[in-house]
């Protein structure tokens, strides 16, 4: 059916033959519409609701997920603040949401990783998803794969899995396959034990229609989102090429430990670092040909650890 929103009445009026067509109006199929109202009543009674969008990318994830945030939130939704792009985003836009409305993580898979389920802006995200409750706000996660996001998110927290895919023919984008609680849920296990969601039936099948609005400022926010993701891996890079493995760290501080106690003998030291004697004797030579080379006048100088890999204690022999 095609519908659009009346400001004046607040209600969802379905279009008649013979009405002038508008960039707001939707055609949403028959099943999605009794979805879409259920999650309303329940925002309605101080509820949540939080569905995973998946799909390839191209398939429309977004313009699904567009489309439904503006129906549940009675055209409320605004890509640029209702959207989030990274973690950052996610204090500005929950807290301005008001109760009913929604809100797209526009790339939950780089916020949401099974992966990175350690990471402090993970960990952040998580909770905030968890404490959110009782801003009664339709969220969206759109991730091209349900289960490489963490359990806690696709399982403990989504109650709705909507998946969007090209039509394998015509290459059309825009229909989707739908999956409630329970179905979710087996899909989820069953791809992260298969690698793939092929096998797993969906509950209903649909297609979405095209989103005609704001067009200029979604595209903006997805360049703003591809940006972001960029600007974070180079970030990693950087940490990755400054981080020290713990093999180095290990050796600086026995190479360090040596060189404070040069009257130790080969048998002490091998038998305190758990080592052979030549492994000793390979050590001082190395340490012998670092202060030639540095020029250093004295044996019993020390190298200080710096400061991102001191261990309390080792560096003194206790």
């Amino acid at each position: 059916m095609k519908i659009r929103f009346n400001h004046e009445t607040k209600v969802w009026d379905e279009i008649q033959k013979g009405d002038e067509p508008t960039i707001y109006d939707i055609t949403i199929d028959g099943f999605l519409y009794e979805v879409l109202m259920a999650i309303k009543k329940d925002l309605k009674n101080e509820l949540d609701h939080l569905m995973i969008v998946g799909g390839d990318v191209g398939a429309g994830k977004s313009n699904g997920a567009r489309i439904m945030a503006r129906f549940v939130s009675d055209e409320r939704f605004h890509p640029k603040t209702h959207m989030i792009r990274d973690v950052d985003d996610i204090k500005r836009v929950i807290s301005n949401a008001k109760k009913g409305e929604s809100i797209i993580f526009d790339e939950g898979s780089l916020i949401f990783s099974s992966t990175d389920v350690m990471t402090k802006k993970t960990k952040f995200a998580s909770v905030i998803l968890d404490i959110c409750r009782q801003k009664n706000l339709f969220i969206c996660i759109l991730a091209p794969d349900i289960h490489r996001l963490a359990s806690k998110v696709a399982i403990d927290r989504a109650k709705t899995f909507v998946r969007v895919y090209m039509h394998s023919k015509s290459q059309r984008k825009g229909y989707f396959a739908f999956y409630g609680t329970h179905l979710k849920d087996k899909l989820y296990y069953f791809a992260k034990k298969t690698g793939t969601i092929k096998g797993c039936k969906a509950k209903w099948r649909g297609k979405f229609c095209l989103d005609r609005t704001f067009s200029e400022e979604y595209k903006q926010v997805k360049d703003e989102t591809l940006n972001l993701a960029l600007d974070s891996w180079e970030s990693k890079k950087e940490q990755e090429k400054k981080k020290i493995s713990e093999k180095d760290i290990s050796i600086k501080i026995q190479l360090d430990f040596l060189r404070n106690n040069p009257d130790k003998t080969v048998v002490e030291m091998a038998k305190m670092w758990d080592v052979a004697p030549r492994t000793i004797k390979r050590w001082r030579a190395k340490i012998k040909l670092q202060d030639k080379n540095e020029n250093v006048t004295s044996t019993n100088q020390n190298t200080t650890i710096p400061k991102e890999i001191e261990v309390s204690g080792v560096a003194q022999g206790q």
